[in-house]
């Protein structure tokens, strides 16, 4: 049906291209460590966030983890091939990607126990570790006769040397673990239990995030506890903390939100990250959430503050840096009238408007400045309008507002696209064009030098890549179809970007072709049409969120081309 299909070589090599674009690792990779059922130092009862019992697997399975015990599967002698099973499954974005777990086992002849991992899914589960009695003889692991199922004995039975697990690293990365048990034949008897795990889950992505205002964004002068209003999303392992530097060194953290002390760190591994005891710990959006900060934390005297956000993994991304001068002691207080200050205030240039370093900013689109919102490219413009207010409460007019795009790559810089004066009322409008993900900020600087913003209101746009596909209205069979395409809305790196041709057939769109645009967003293919029957034929170019192109996925709306008889 489909004519005009790449040859084998060539489709070989465009999948390996793709691949390499999609699959390439990200700069930013942390991770954090997950407990499961019991604490494999204290031996304390412990949640078994992500462990389920396998759909279809046989009704065996115990969860004892509450009362010290374990997860604990027993084949059934009522039966033969009887399998019983937990699966590990981690959300979209986590990996995992080492493990240590604790279980016993004892299997006599007639049954087996297992751990897997799907590895290699071709070729279904990857078996590490097995089990199974010979003879009379049974398989067995762990401390077996001194059993626990309560705290007590527990905490008084250290693990034995083969209770330990590690899941070697051929069976990982990974999204799932298996452990089963399985009865040969009727008479079967024994158990494989896991008492507890260790699980490293790491994710490659990092928050989002923006200040939405507080008194560290503005004072210039530090002292006692002062805050920082945040909102932040992350999909993945969720918000965790804000951290607070001074020149490049963590003096302090913070938990944004405890989420009921799901967010609240178990402990600290002994790699230095955090222990949690759910795969997605924190909230995974925050909204204008005031986080305090002990200035004291800081050296005194001059210097750079930077607050980051991190999520669970410990993936971060600065969210404010600005000179301050912390002044706990007084050995740095700079007084009202000396020639210091006025050669600071000289310097930060003329005053905006009432020169009021507490204003606040409000906005009409309030919805919009919540949370990340999507747009398609030909919408991605947008009118912006608001309110700037001083210290009082009182509307500030004929102050010198302005409007800053940062697209959403790595490295991307910071462009003002525009300014305004605010009217009699305080009242400011934008008209922000067409662009990529970003985030759109409207401040307000107190003077006129100054490097950051007193008021600002953020906007954080997802932008689907806009893409235009051009063909002939028919053509006859045996003819070829010359597609012509281009990428719209700039941001094409050198090398260009990959755009997948895709023919709707039997109600889905599926891939005929892997096409690699030039630096200005332009593509190409010929296609050639079977000698086959009239009928119309519908096409569209899409291309895929790709790393470094602040651009979601999009499509070019399809094209219709009609063969004629």
């Amino acid at each position: 049906m489909i004519a005009g299909s790449l040859s084998r070589i060539v489709w070989a090599s465009a999948l390996a291209l793709a691949a390499a674009v999609v699959l390439a690792p990200s700069a930013f990779a942390g991770h954090f460590h997950l407990y499961s059922c019991t604490d494999p130092a204290t031996h304390a009862p412990l949640p078994t966030d992500g462990w389920t019992v396998t759909p279809g697997s046989y009704p065996s399975n115990e969860d004892s983890c509450a009362s010290s015990g374990g997860l604990k599967l027993s084949p059934r002698p009522v039966c033969s091939t009887c399998t019983s099973s937990y699966t590990f499954s981690t959300p979209t974005g986590l990996t995992i990607t080492a493990a240590t777990i604790y279980r016993e086992s004892d299997m006599n002849s007639l049954a087996y126990g297992w751990f897997a991992s799907p590895a290699n899914a071709s070729s279904g589960p990857d078996v590490f570790d097995f089990c199974q009695g010979v003879g009379e003889t049974p398989c067995t692991r762990g401390n077996v006769a001194g059993e626990c199922r309560n705290l007590t004995e527990c905490k008084n039975r250290p693990y034995a040397p083969n209770d330990v697990l590690l899941v070697p690293s051929a069976a990982l990365p990974s999204s799932h673990l298996y452990f089963n048990a399985v009865c040969t034949v009727k008479g079967c008897n024994g158990y494989e239990d896991m008492r507890s795990a260790d699980i490293e889950l790491t994710q490659s992505t990092q928050p989002t995030a923006v200040v939405t205002g507080g008194n560290l964004t503005t004072a210039t002068t530090l002292r006692g506890v002062m805050d920082v209003s945040i909102t932040a999303d992350d999909p993945v392992s969720g918000v965790f903390q804000a951290v607070l530097q001074s020149n490049g060194r963590t003096v302090a953290k913070q938990v944004i939100d405890p989420n009921g002390g799901k967010c609240v760190p178990h402990g600290e591994a002994s790699d230095g990250t955090a222990i949690f005891l759910y795969e997605q710990p924190c909230p995974l959006d925050v909204s204008s959430v005031e986080v305090p900060f002990d200035t004291s934390a800081l050296p005194d005297g001059p210097q750079q503050m930077t607050i980051l956000v991190t999520d669970a993994a410990g993936n971060a991304v600065p969210i404010l840096s600005r000179a301050v001068t912390a002044e706990n002691s007084g050995a740095y207080l700079i007084r009202e009238h000396s020639e210091e200050r006025e050669r600071a205030l000289a310097a930060r240039g003329a005053c905006n408007a009432e020169c009021d370093e507490h204003a606040t900013m409000r906005t009409a689109n309030a919805q919009l400045a919540r949370k990340p919102f999507p747009r398609r490219f030909a919408h991605s413009a947008l009118t912006l309008r608001g309110q700037l207010l001083n210290h009082a409460g009182t509307a500030m007019a004929n102050a010198s507002v302005e409007l800053t795009e940062l697209p959403a790559y790595e490295g991307a810089r910071r462009v003002v696209l525009a300014h305004t004066t605010t009217d009699a009322k305080g009242e400011w409008s934008f008209r922000a064009p067409r662009g990529p993900s970003r985030t759109l900020t409207v401040g307000y600087r107190a003077r006129s030098n100054d490097p950051g913003f007193v008021a600002q209101v953020s906007f954080r746009e997802r932008v689907a890549a806009g893409v235009v596909l051009r063909a002939p209205k028919s053509i006859r069979p045996g003819q070829t179809v010359n597609f012509k395409g281009t990428v719209l809305g700039g941001y094409v790196p050198r090398r260009g970007i990959y755009i997948s041709l895709e023919i709707k057939y039997a109600g889905e769109w599926r891939e005929i072709a892997l096409l690699h645009s030039n630096r200005r967003g332009q593509f190409g293919y010929e296609y050639k049409f079977a000698p086959i029957g009239a009928a119309t034929y519908h096409f569209r170019a899409e291309v895929p969120p790709l790393p470094g192109y602040p651009f979601q996925g999009g499509a070019s709306p399809p094209v219709g081309i009609h063969l004629l008889p």
